[in-house]
């Protein structure tokens, strides 16, 4: 309960404080241009990402949502993926390797199983939208010194609002993210809030979730990602 607390202060904290964020409101292009490059460093290299999430509906402090991956690359180039998801009713944990055009996935433990091609796609209806507004703002939050580093911050913040006409769902979203570069213009880290509100006939006046996503990413040359020993092919 109080871990669960801390999270909901820093998460809140969190979008407090990025949502006060002033620095200078600048073009698109230049926007772009300063982040075109940021993946460019990492080419050929042996990476890791590692993303963090924690999602609460702020309007009752219930059910708290939490997952967190970690994706290594190496300059093979082959990736290994580590997805943990945790929620009140569900706790899951799944391992993906690629290497070699071939794809192995375990889940919570279990038996690896290699991956045919074909099992990747879903065949369930795409749920259309329609966007009824949407407004777009970049800044440029100055020089900031992040682990050490000397870095460039720069943020965007989107906002929509979506219909799915089929279900009678209106949804109004604010999302705000924040980019550190480092001198050469390569990302270092992201981090992402989002807050939503949905809205529909059972519930006209809304519900509102808001999440917090940090992404850091470090070179580690001693990644090594092998094929493993396959149970079954599905």
């Amino acid at each position: 309960m109080k871990r669960f607390f801390c999270l909901t202060i820093v998460l809140l904290s969190a979008i407090g404080i990025f949502g006060q964020e002033e620095g200078k409101t600048i073009e698109k292009s230049e926007f772009d241009a300063a982040l075109r490059n940021r993946f460019l460093k990492f080419a050929g290299q042996s990476y890791r990402q590692t993303t963090s999430a924690v999602q609460i509906p702020i309007e009752t402090y219930k059910n708290k949502i939490s997952w967190k991956s970690v994706i290594e690359f190496t300059a093979s180039p082959a990736s290994r993926l580590l997805y943990e998801f945790d929620s009140p009713s569900i706790k899951t944990r799944t391992e993906t390797i690629r290497i070699d055009g071939k794809t192995y996935v375990r889940k919570d433990g279990g038996e690896w199983t290699l991956k045919s091609p074909e099992s990747g796609k879903s065949n369930a209806a795409e749920r259309k939208f329609i966007i009824a507004g949407e407004e777009t703002e970049y800044k440029s939050l100055g020089a900031q010194v992040l682990d050490k580093l000397n870095t460039a911050v720069y943020a965007k913040i989107e906002k929509k609002r979506l219909n799915y006409e089929k279900d009678k769902i209106e949804i109004f979203s604010s999302v705000a993210i924040k980019y550190w570069l480092d001198e050469d213009g390569g990302i270092i880290k992201e981090e992402t809030v989002t807050e939503n509100r949905i809205k529909s006939e059972r519930n006209p006046s809304g519900s509102v979730f808001r999440s917090l996503q940090t992404t850091i990413w470090e070179f580690d040359p001693n990644i090594k990602i092998e094929a493993p020993i396959v149970a079954k092919q599905f």
